[in-house]
């Protein structure tokens, strides 16, 4: 299948929010956790806490990598996912951080508002997805 229908085929997944499994770097060693990915404007988004261990982790090495599983209901080892690596960056525009903080389902159960001191706004941009559609094993791997 051409990239751009695979492209077009992916971004049918994405919400403009969904929990996904992020992943940073630290000492050479992967950390994975669950966040809260949010799909603005063309660009995602992670709001997090300034003093978190990913925001630290993503000032010292920007490389990242979201995975976003497809769940299967009916039988769930058939399921799929979409891998995400790229580049993220804590963006400081006030503007920016307020716009998506009033998209953010969550962000009033952690930050009061885009002014918040603990507020950080971590910016993903993919370089490369890899894609499996549930019920099937090829991988499509698109270049961003």
């Amino acid at each position: 299948m051409e990239a751009a229908n695979i492209k077009e085929e992916i971004w049918k997944h994405i919400k403009e929010e969904q929990i996904v499994f992020l992943a940073t770097v630290e000492d050479k060693q992967p950390k994975v956790r669950p966040v809260t990915l949010l799909y603005i404007d063309e660009q995602f988004w992670v709001t997090t806490n300034i003093n978190s261990s990913k925001t630290k982790q993503i000032i010292e090495n920007p490389k990242t990598e979201f995975c976003l599983f497809l769940e299967d209901k009916e039988n769930p080892y058939n399921s799929g996912y979409i891998r995400a690596e790229g580049i993220a960056k804590i963006t400081r525009d006030r503007d920016t951080k307020l716009k998506v903080g009033q998209k953010a389902g969550v962000f009033g159960t952690f930050f009061k508002d885009a002014d918040d001191p603990n507020y950080a706004l971590m910016e993903i941009t993919p370089k490369r997805i890899e894609y499996i559609r549930p019920n099937e094993k090829e991988r499509h791997i698109i270049v961003l």
